[in-house]
């Protein structure tokens, strides 16, 4: 079945895809026709980099921060929260970190 450039815009139009009549020899022509999309191609993947950069730093400090905060749970020497809450009385401290060692593990 032959497709003519009619029936290629209607489609086009029909589904919102914006339809540029560029035919081949005018590519050939315009070296630079395909500038544009390259250009758009480059700044989405350029923009996916940054994101995937932001992305992993923030992976980076959640999980300095439940390196922290779990090796506060698990401490054994003579300073550690478990030997603060026997001198105090309180169970605060183990209740906080535990908490926050919680919204660490479920942060995004």
């Amino acid at each position: 079945m032959r497709i003519t450039t009619q029936m290629l815009a209607h489609s086009a139009a029909k589904s919102g895809i914006p339809f540029q009549q560029t035919t081949l020899l005018d590519i050939l022509n315009k070296k630079s026709s395909f500038s544009g999309l390259l250009n758009g191609v480059n700044a989405s993947a350029d923009a996916t980099a940054i994101a995937k950069k932001k992305n992993y730093s923030k992976l980076e400090d959640i999980s300095g921060n439940l390196n922290g905060y779990a090796s506060s749970l698990v401490a054994t020497d003579k300073n550690s929260i478990y030997d603060r809450a026997k001198e105090s009385g309180s169970t605060k401290d183990i209740v906080s970190s535990a908490k926050k060692w919680s919204r660490a593990t479920t942060q995004r």
